[in-house]
């Protein structure tokens, strides 16, 4: 057998070589890079000449809208043989954009070699013609003398702008403002003479197309050579993110060596916040992480310190909340109640609304929320009407009172309670009759309204005759805002009557009815659960009700007809009734469920609050199973 030594079986040495060298790539050997709009296609219009082609195996067109080559998508592709290139680039989303980078990546003929990335060029597509927003906020300081000169130190607050310029007037005799310097961002540094003038500074914001905002915030600097705190921190973001609330800040350019970030209660002022943590000065922006963060609802200040002293604080700065329920404003279905008590009294010539804590007036309040308790002070709202349907809100700084619906949406209002003001006082109500029926038994069964008198607030009835009969208990039902008694309700039939019992409705004074969490619920929190009065209701044996105005409900109706109740209202799915949606099961009589519409009304009515052995009653068409406050049986 014979065999040819001399057949090849695969590379030379020769061959290998070559697939392995690549001789370097001249990055200069790219020359007229540029990307020039064309107005008449809507697109850019790229070109280039390679005036030397040494190791290049292909040339590659990239772009971004964005400044990450990583991400870029390829236009087109070339083969090195010619000298002059050029690609048109229509894509739509360059009419929708600010910005285009591009970039030319020259590959390398062999394996050994090294791509050689050119650009990017950075094209500005559509220009913002318009005035951006204002600048917010703005604050200067000064270094000491050096050469006869001062180190203007600005921070400045603004969004939506391309730069931001700073003006100066009172500089050198002259009460113009005159540019003296325009950077991307904030803060802005430059050198002015110690001249020793007070002189004004103000921040504008410009636009990607050079326009200018129409205004913008001012300070002043006396430039005497003497150095000066820091400037207040500007820009100061808190974000919340899963593991707390992280704030950030610019570092600023005027020597500070540390700075100093506070913590309080939203809504508070500087000087009753806590020191949180102190910060090295670094360079870049800075950034900490509040890992308590979520623990309330909190605001941050920001205090930047140098060998002169501390700046001034920054402005409050606090979270967009996506992880608790602490900014929910109390217009929308949340897990949050309070412990006030809403009360008025007659102040003269009008009604006074009170808001005040388990301690009575003037003390405090809780408001319970999904993530711990809050703080609230007292507090009043004067000049209300009389025998007027109030809704009492907090909205961070104080309290007010809204009469119709619309006024209590803000988002940045906490439901406190509603109230029902105070009568003139002295006014008792007169006028009222009612008449009483038996059944063969002897018992009270039903109180007719007669006449429904006026000015009533709250009333008693008073039982004589009946020939030999007691205890039964009749309670006016009192509508508050017209001051009549409409109805009355049989709370105990009583026994042993012959004949009907004559009945005279006598009216109490005022000293304003209360409403809240406080004296309704105590401090395991709100317990205004109730159905309107006129419900047909379902209650065990040994139940006690109470009634109280109410201009707030919710309507469930799972088929049968609607059910309104006070919002805070628990139903057997154990979520209160505003926070039902049409997919919750809701349990009705005999253990079924049912799903229904969910809706909301605003209309002055009567609830009734129920305290029931057990805690739990049957209400409505469909006799939904609620749970209400349980009586404590000894």
């Amino acid at each position: 057998m014979n065999y040819n030594t001399n057949v090849a079986t695969g590379p030379t040495q020769v061959q290998i070589a070559q697939l392995l060298s690549s001789p370097a790539i001249n990055p200069n050997g790219v020359s007229g890079f540029t990307a020039v709009p064309n107005s008449t296609t809507g697109g850019v219009g790229v070109s280039f000449s390679m005036s030397d082609l040494t190791g290049v195996a292909s040339i590659t067109l990239l772009r971004n809208f964005v400044p990450d080559i990583g991400t870029a998508t390829v236009l087109q592709s070339w083969q090195p043989v010619q000298a002059a290139y050029a690609w048109s680039d229509t894509d739509n989303g360059l009419q929708s954009t600010a910005n285009a980078y591009y970039w030319l990546t020259l590959s390398p003929t062999g394996i050994s070699g090294k791509p050689v990335t050119i650009g990017p060029i950075v094209l500005l597509l559509n220009p913002q013609l318009s005035a951006p927003p204002p600048a917010s906020g703005i604050s200067a300081s000064s270094s000491a003398t050096v050469n006869g000169q001062v180190s203007v130190t600005v921070n400045v607050t603004s969004v939506e702008a391309s730069s931001i310029k700073i003006y100066v007037s009172g500089y050198k005799g002259s009460s113009t403002f005159v540019a003296v310097a325009q950077q991307a961002l904030a803060p802005i540094q430059f050198n002015l003479d110690a001249t020793g003038e007070t002189i004004t500074l103000k921040a504008v914001s410009v636009s990607t197309g050079g326009t200018e905002a129409p205004s913008g915030p001012t300070t002043t600097l006396t430039l005497n050579g003497v150095a000066t705190v820091p400037a207040t921190v500007q820009g100061v973001v808190v974000e919340q993110i899963s593991t707390g609330n992280q704030i950030s800040f610019p570092q600023s350019r005027d020597k500070v060596t540390s700075y100093k970030i506070f913590v309080g209660q939203r809504g508070t002022i500087f000087f009753v916040s806590t020191l949180l943590t102190t910060i090295t000065s670094t360079s870049g922006t800075i950034n900490f992480l509040d890992t308590a963060g979520l623990t309330g609802d909190w605001q941050y200040f920001v205090v930047a310190t140098n060998a002169v002293g501390d700046s001034s604080p920054s402005a409050a700065a606090f979270p967009f909340v996506f992880f608790t329920s602490a900014l929910m404003p109390g217009n929308v279905p949340v897990n949050t109640t309070n412990t006030a008590t809403v009360d008025s009294v007659d102040s003269g010539t009008s009604a006074l609304a009170r808001i005040y804590g388990a301690g009575g007036v003037g003390t405090s309040y809780t408001r319970i929320t999904g993530f711990g308790i809050l703080n609230r002070p007292p507090g009043d709202v004067a000049g209300l009407a009389y025998n007027t349907a109030y809704a009492i809100m907090w909205n961070g700084f104080g309290f007010i009172a809204a009469s119709t619906y619309p006024d209590t949406l803000p988002d940045n209002y906490e439901y406190v309670g509603t109230i029902m003001t105070t009568t003139a006082t002295g006014v008792v109500g007169s006028g009222a009759t009612v008449t009483l029926v038996l059944d063969g038994s002897g018992h009270v069964i039903q109180a007719n309204p007669g006449a429904l008198g006026a000015g009533f607030v709250s009333a008693t009835v008073t039982l004589t005759g009946g020939g030999g009969g007691s205890g039964a208990q009749i309670t006016p039902n009192v509508d508050m805002a017209t001051g009549t008694i409409p109805s009355y309700t049989v709370a105990n039939g009583g026994g042993g009557y012959t004949v009907a019992p004559t009945g005279t409705v006598i009216g109490g004074g005022s000293t304003g009815v209360p409403s809240g969490g406080g004296s309704t619920g105590g401090p395991g929190g709100s317990r205004t659960g109730c159905v309107e009065e006129g419900t047909v209701v379902e209650v065990p044996e040994g139940t006690t009700e109470e009634l109280l105005p109410c201009n707030e409900w919710t309507v469930v109706d799972v088929g049968d007809g609607p059910l309104y109740m006070h919002p805070d209202t628990l139903v057997s799915v154990f979520k209160r009734a505003s926070d039902l949606s049409s997919e919750d099961m809701i349990e009705v009589k005999d253990g079924n469920w049912a799903k229904g519409s969910i809706g909301i009304d605003s209309h002055v009515g009567v609830k009734v609050k129920r305290k029931c052995p057990g805690g739990v009653y049957h209400a409505g068409p469909s006799m939904i199973r609620l749970h209400n406050v349980k009586i404590e049986l000894e």
